[in-house]
């Protein structure tokens, strides 16, 4: 996992929090959202949903698939590094700096 990070697709995310409460277990032993290293928000007039990480987050360094990852039922949390996401093409052109 060297240099990988849990990468969030907001898009995906239906806001159940279960990630929360992976994490806050991993980290406490507790399953207390408050004390988990990801933050799911969700802002129901716009309908929209952001994901964070606070700096507790060890990305599960003691297990192979960090528990968010594992229990995300609609995929929105990946492992890798944010240079290797492909930036998507607009209007059938690709984006300057993945030419």
């Amino acid at each position: 996992m060297l240099n990988e990070q849990i990468l969030a697709d907001e898009g995906l995310c239906n806001g159940c929090r279960s990630c929360e409460v992976a994490c806050s277990y991993y980290l406490n032993t507790k399953f207390k959202p408050s004390t988990s290293a990801i933050i799911v928000n969700r802002d129901p007039k716009a309908g929209k949903i952001s994901i964070s990480f606070t700096d507790a987050c060890d990305v599960c360094e003691s297990v192979n698939t960090p528990l968010c990852i594992a229990v995300c039922l609609p995929k929105a949390l990946i492992l890798g590094r944010k240079q290797d996401i492909a930036v998507p093409e607009r209007n059938g052109v690709m984006a300057d700096d993945q030419k």
